[in-house]
């Protein structure tokens, strides 16, 4: 069988397990990446100005992604604007993105990551795919370049809508109702508020939004739920 059948046939039987497909559509992406590929873990992300991300095969790996939100830095952003695969071991994690890497390294088992754009026909990019290992050389990710390439072409043919595999029409209301994708709505709004609290740009805004969740150990998306349910005030980035 082709890369893009085996793929599909693990998508399926992913989905087969569940009466909420439609909502579980990202998540089985990601499931059948890692175990079609063998590595440990991936994710799935849209993105624009910021990041939005619809999946995570595992809890540790959606940390690891939140890290990216937060630090504004990391190998998915880096994919997704050079617009090609792009593999790091550890060296090469703490080297380009050190912070990133000194935090990846002190809160996940992973060492090495693996980034593959989400790509459109017409160029563009819509997101990312990230692929972890813990092996500190990248071993893992040695073999697949293309493969993992492949991969995201379907992802993103996928959630463009012109895949046509699944075998039937799907409900793909999952994109507007995932949590995740609606925690992150809540980032802009806080930089709407620190905005008007003082004139800045949005660029401006949310780096001192990413500054205040850094040095108080907060994920960017909880602290946007601080500001947005009036639980910290604005002017509190600004003391």
């Amino acid at each position: 069988m082709s890369l893009a059948a085996d793929y599909q046939s693990l998508v399926r039987d992913q989905l087969a397990h569940t009466e909420d497909a439609s909502r579980l559509l990202p998540l089985a992406l990601v499931r059948a990446c890692v175990q079609l590929l063998a590595v440990d873990g991936a994710g799935l992300s849209l993105t624009q100005d910021l990041r939005v991300p619809l999946s995570a095969s595992s809890d540790m790996v959606a940390r690891a992604e939140r890290l990216q939100i937060t630090l504004g830095e990391g190998p998915c952003l880096s994919a997704t604007d050079v617009g090609g695969p792009l593999i790091a071991d550890l060296a090469a994690l703490t080297a380009e993105w050190p912070v990133y890497g000194c935090e990846l390294v002190g809160q996940t088992p992973f060492r090495s990551v693996a980034s593959h754009p989400l790509r459109l026909p017409g160029g563009d990019r819509l997101g990312a795919v990230d692929l972890y290992a813990r092996d500190e050389g990248g071993a893992p990710f040695a073999t697949i370049p293309d493969i993992g390439m492949e991969m995201a072409d379907l992802m993103a043919a996928f959630l463009v809508g012109t895949a046509g595999w699944l075998g039937n029409d799907q409900d793909l209301g999952w994109s507007d109702r995932r949590l995740a994708a609606a925690r992150r709505l809540d980032v802009w709004v806080a930089v709407g508020m620190v905005i008007g609290a003082m004139p800045m740009t949005n660029v401006d805004a949310l780096a001192l939004l990413r500054a205040h969740a850094f040095s108080h150990d907060l994920s960017l998306d909880d602290l946007a739920d601080l500001l947005t349910s009036r639980r910290l005030s604005v002017q509190a980035l600004f003391d």
